[in-house]
């Protein structure tokens, strides 16, 4: 290798040292910098041997961060990840570890909070239709705001 190729190749480790990335980042960023294709298959395998890129702990990452600190739902989060390209086995498999109490938490307080901001409160049927209309946008699932609005937010209004 030579020096341009030694400097484009410690551009893309640091650019994976920075943060999780996924393969697809990992590649969209080396095509960016100049990177030729057989070239870039190179550096992935070793990038991943390495464990400088990881799917899995780059899907983990992503999904505790967007739903502790967006506080997205199940359906934006995949939809982001397969953006990202992630293999949908990996992204099921992080889903599922994430999907529990604490998931139905963050709805419950995604939703009080919203509640407070609704300035027409007169009637039930106005509060639960914009409070679906918020939470479906942030990505959480029909069934899961039905159950947070009806028996946990409305029961205790």
């Amino acid at each position: 290798m030579n020096n341009t190729e030694n400097s484009k190749k410690a551009k893309l480790y640091k650019f994976c040292a920075y943060r999780e990335r996924s393969v697809a980042e990992v590649k969209q960023y080396a095509l960016k910098t100049g990177i030729d294709n057989d070239k870039i298959e190179y550096f992935i395998n070793d990038l991943t041997t390495q464990g400088f890129i990881d799917e899995y702990r780059f899907a983990s990452s992503f999904v505790k961060g967007k739903m502790n600190v967006n506080k997205w739902g199940k359906y934006k989060i995949i939809a982001k990840l397969r953006e990202k390209g992630v293999d949908d086995n990996i992204i099921n498999k992080v889903i599922n570890e994430f999907y529990d109490d604490f998931y139905m938490d963050i709805l419950e307080r995604l939703i009080l909070k919203k509640i407070n901001t609704i300035k027409n409160k007169e009637t039930d049927c106005n509060v639960y239709i914009k409070l679906m209309r918020y939470a479906l946008s942030k990505g959480f699932e029909k069934d899961s705001i039905n159950l947070v609005i009806k028996n946990r937010v409305l029961s205790n209004k």
